[in-house]
C-alpha cells in the first residue's frame, strides 16, 4: 500500500491536454481526444478505482485506500482549459445486506 497520504484522501484524476495523458496517483496512460473530446467514466469503490476513457480506449484499474470520510472528487486539466459537457455523480448502495 502506498505511503503517500494523498492516496488515502479523496480522489484526483488529471488530464493533460498537451501530452494527452491521464494520471492518477503517479500512474499515467495515454488518452488522445476523439474529435476533440476526452470521455471519462470513473468507478470508485472502497478498495479500487477504475478509469475508463473514450468508451474503452483506456482502462486503468488500480487499488485505492479511498477514505470513506473524505468524499472529495476532483478532476483537473493541465496544459489548457476544459469544458464539461456533462458530469454525473451517483452514489451506489452496498450490494451486501446489513446484518
Amino acid at each position: 500500500m502506498p505511503t503517500d497520504p494523498s492516496f488515502f484522501q479523496g480522489l484526483t484524476v488529471a488530464c493533460n491536454q498537451v501530452t494527452q495523458l491521464i494520471s492518477r496517483n503517479g500512474i499515467t496512460n495515454p488518452l488522445p481526444p476523439v474529435n476533440g473530446v476526452v470521455q471519462l467514466q470513473i468507478l470508485v469503490d472502497r478498495t479500487s478505482i477504475e478509469i475508463f476513457g473514450n468508451h474503452g480506449q483506456l482502462y486503468m484499474p488500480m487499488p485505492s485506500g479511498y477514505a470513506t470520510s473524505n468524499n472529495l472528487i476532483s478532476v483537473t486539466c493541465q496544459g489548457g482549459t476544459a469544458t464539461f459537457n456533462s458530469l454525473t455523480i451517483d452514489k451506489l448502495n452496498s450490494a451486501w445486506p446489513k446484518p
